[in-house]
């Protein structure tokens, strides 16, 4: 919704059989019409009440897609935000980092490596190493240096090679 997860619009879905059905009926026949081989399922914003209801969707069509030979991705910023035997039914699991957004702080990190670690060391007490993939940011935050305060701007991946010919960078 506009962009954002919303546990609301999560909630109401997970929670509708007509909607879950329709979607699950429909899945399988749309990857292998689009020639896709498979689904990347990102799940964020999960209500407490809901991760039941999200994990056993999840397996649900995590074994609609075996049955077609297509894979299962699950991505997640939170390895602990769903039940364990959820990630059983995924093909690799996708572990996003949990980014700081530190636009109106001194330079700092968007992901600093403690953090990563962290989120390594959960995922691999739930997971086989081998269905891990660890995802990195895709921008960063352009600070003016020397700082003397103000906030950075955000620098996507596409924008870093003009920006760092427009700035003689080496």
């Amino acid at each position: 919704q506009g962009g954002e997860f919303s546990g609301d619009l999560l909630h109401d879905f997970i929670h509708n059989d007509e909607a879950k059905a329709s979607f699950a009926e429909m899945l399988p026949q749309y990857l292998c019409h689009r020639g896709y081989r498979g689904i990347n399922i990102e799940f964020d914003c999960i209500y407490p009440e809901d991760i039941q209801a999200c994990s056993d969707f999840i397996n649900r069509i995590g074994s609609i897609l075996r049955n077609h030979q297509l894979k299962l991705f699950i991505s997640t910023s939170d390895i602990c935000g769903l039940l364990p035997n959820t990630y059983d039914c995924a093909d690799c699991i996708i572990i996003l980092p949990e980014l700081r957004y530190p636009v109106a702080k001194p330079p700092a990190p968007i992901c600093p490596i403690e953090e990563m670690r962290k989120s390594i060391e959960q995922a691999l007490e739930i997971c086989k190493a081998e269905k891990l993939i660890l995802a990195l940011p895709y921008y960063g935050c352009n600070w003016s240096l020397p700082y003397h305060g103000g906030i950075a701007h955000t620098v996507y991946l596409s924008e870093i090679p003009s920006l760092a010919y427009n700035r003689y960078a080496d």
